[in-house]
């Protein structure tokens, strides 16, 4: 907490000397931009507490795990599914605003992983709209089932397209594809993988989320979207 205010301390600083020596329309811009830096920092910092905060709740979970469960991995995209509709039942350990990079961390803190009978996965919508590149994240992932047992089921599950609006605003059409291709690549590598594609199954023809299972967001699924993702998953994953 005292690194971050005498850091804080210091960009306030060079800003009250470039308002002294700029044009009032170039303080203003840096003005702006300060406020947008530290504004992503404060950000940040509440998404990182919140999602280190269940991580810990998950362990506690964890610690009381029962052999040869379900578990299934992700994001809010998981946090919101609700798996009682699976045939399969699953504990949901998803996390809004998690990362593949987050799971990775956080996949060895799970004791019970050596138990675990199957795991679904599905990540990597949060990286590709930081940036992250497709390869980078697909690396984890591959890293994340290493650390699993080689006879436990793993589900590796497409990511979702987004909606054309949201596309608009920041591509990632592109970077979807292929990634859903190295997850392909991936289950091809392991006997234990298996690749589910949810991808087709929800874009319009031009590749775009289906506007009937658009939440409103052009990222998050509606309730109509949950019921056929229930029903594929269940028409794929074994209920053995």
């Amino acid at each position: 907490m005292q690194k971050k205010w005498i850091w804080a301390y210091v960009i306030s600083l060079h800003v009250i000397i470039l308002l002294i020596l700029l044009k009032p329309s170039a303080a203003a811009k840096v003005h702006d931009s300060v406020a947008k830096i530290l504004g992503y920092q404060q950000v940040n910092e509440r998404v990182e507490y919140y999602v280190n905060s269940l991580y810990t709740f998950q362990r506690f979970q964890d610690a009381q795990m029962p052999d040869n469960q379900s578990i299934f991995l992700g994001d809010s995209l998981v946090q919101s599914l609700n798996t009682l509709n699976l045939n399969t039942p699953f504990v949901n350990f998803g996390i809004g605003n998690n990362t593949s990079a987050r799971m990775l961390n956080a996949i060895d803190t799970f004791d019970s992983k050596s138990t675990w009978k199957n795991v679904a996965v599905l990540i990597g919508i949060n990286d590709l709209n930081a940036g992250i590149s497709a390869e980078e994240i697909s690396a984890n992932v591959n890293k994340i089932i290493k650390q699993l047992p080689p006879d436990t089921d793993v589900y590796l599950i497409s990511a979702l397209p987004v909606s054309q609006e949201r596309e608009t605003k920041k591509p990632l059409k592109a970077q979807i594809l292929l990634y859903n291709d190295q997850l392909v690549k991936i289950a091809q590598q392991n006997d234990n993988v298996r690749y589910i594609d949810l991808h087709n199954h929800f874009t319009t023809s031009d590749g775009f989320l289906k506007p009937a299972y658009d939440r409103g967001d052009g990222l998050h699924i509606s309730t109509k979207g949950y019921t056929v993702m229930a029903a594929l998953l269940n028409a794929e994953i074994s209920s053995e």
